[in-house]
């Protein structure tokens, strides 16, 4: 299959950056799918050029700091999943779950696989069936979805609006009406609100369209993220969800804000880690007495071994006083002494009868020794020393 004819370049805005991720990582499940379907054909088409080695254009996700929602490239995500990849290239956008959405009724309008009169009935119903996406113009919806306007006209008497997801919806959290006024001025100017709770508990709003650009648009943002508790929106632009996870959104907050310094910054605050690292290195070593924690390590070893060695002869030594105390308990001191006195006894008894034995075994190897000499012998034989018999010369 043609990819470049399916693929067009196109640029990307300086809220988007392409990396790689996970195929496990995105999620599809949200509802984000403008098409009618999957085109199996294509699917097949797209993973055997993606098995003879085809580079395809990413695909793109939109980031709320927790999930990657899909939003356009679900055939070549589907592809890459039936050519047994693990990672694919993405196009990442910062913003929601219904900023994915609200991406998706447009894309493919100009490139990839050509969109069907389903396919473009699907992406308008997407909107007419939102509590909030419903209540825009004809005009805009069109402009959107990149249809005609007489799709769309067509289409609005035969849909019924089934959705509240919207903060102004029935099911929505109470939100002040100044903070509303202030959502839709944001809405208005082109950016992306976002319902939080700050630390005193009170629902506020803030500008996400700049995270993830350049530091000098998105530092306020984030450092007024930085400063509330309130949790993440994973399902809609601008529903409140509980305050469930407030550690983890923060931390999601912060890591993006570090991600997107400039490297003169990050150069400076690893400069500073390892300053901070050093010194605590430095502490240590004071503690330990100048030592570093391998030769500290190294010190505590050798005592550990001699410890060990001590105690293996404490071991040796009450096993040898065993017998003893065993003795001790039967007898007494008395019957202990005089038990030790008898062993010593037959000791010096065996080695005065072994030194007798010697000795006689010694003078009767010199008088066989002269025998031999006598007998005209002049080199060694072997004699039995018990019978004379001469075994050997």
């Amino acid at each position: 299959m043609n990819i470049a004819r399916q693929f067009n370049k196109t640029g990307r805005s300086a809220a988007s950056k392409t990396k790689t991720l996970d195929l496990k990582r995105i999620r599809v499940d949200g509802g984000t799918q403008s098409r009618a379907g999957i085109d199996d054909a294509v699917v097949e088409a797209y993973a055997e050029d993606i098995a003879d080695g085809v580079t395809f254009p990413p695909i793109t996700v939109f980031y709320n700091g927790v999930d990657y929602w899909l939003a356009d490239g679900f055939h070549r995500y589907r592809a890459h999943q039936k050519a047994k990849k693990a990672k694919i290239a993405v196009e990442v956008k910062q913003g929601m779950q219904r900023d994915a959405i609200l991406y998706s009724v447009g894309a493919n309008a100009t490139h990839g696989l050509q969109r069907t009169r389903a396919d473009k009935r699907r992406a308008v119903e997407m909107l007419l069936n939102d509590a909030e996406w419903s209540t825009w113009s004809v005009n805009k919806i069109a402009d959107l979805c990149r249809v005609s306007r007489e799709l769309v006209k067509s289409l609005q008497g035969s849909v019924t609006c089934r959705t509240t997801s919207d903060s102004r919806g029935p099911t929505a959290p109470d939100v002040p009406d100044d903070v509303r006024e202030k959502a839709d001025a944001i809405r208005d100017a082109g950016g992306q609100p976002r319902y939080y709770r700050n630390r005193y508990g009170d629902v506020a709003v803030m500008d996400t369209s700049a995270i993830g650009g350049s530091l000098s648009e998105s530092s306020d943002n984030f450092r007024d993220a930085e400063k509330n508790e309130g949790a993440l929106d994973q399902d809609a632009n601008l529903h409140l969800l509980p305050a469930s996870h407030p550690e983890e959104d923060h931390a999601a907050f912060h890591q993006q804000a570090q991600e997107n310094l400039p490297q003169a910054i990050r150069d400076i605050e690893a400069a500073k880690q390892q300053a901070i690292a050093a010194r605590k290195q430095q502490e240590q070593q004071q503690d330990h007495g100048g030592l570093s924690p391998e030769d500290r390590i190294a010190e505590l070893e050798e005592a550990v071994r001699v410890l060990e060695a001590e105690a293996q002869e404490l071991r040796a030594e009450n096993k040898k006083y065993g017998d003893m105390r065993v003795q001790f308990e039967q007898g007494g001191f008395e019957k202990v002494v005089a038990d030790k006195d008898e062993e010593i006894r037959v000791l010096l008894t065996r080695v005065e009868q072994e030194s007798a034995e010697k000795v006689r075994n010694l003078n009767s190897m010199e008088w066989w020794k002269k025998k031999a000499i006598e007998h005209g012998f002049s080199r060694n034989v072997e004699i039995d020393i018990q019978t004379g018999a001469i075994l050997n010369g």
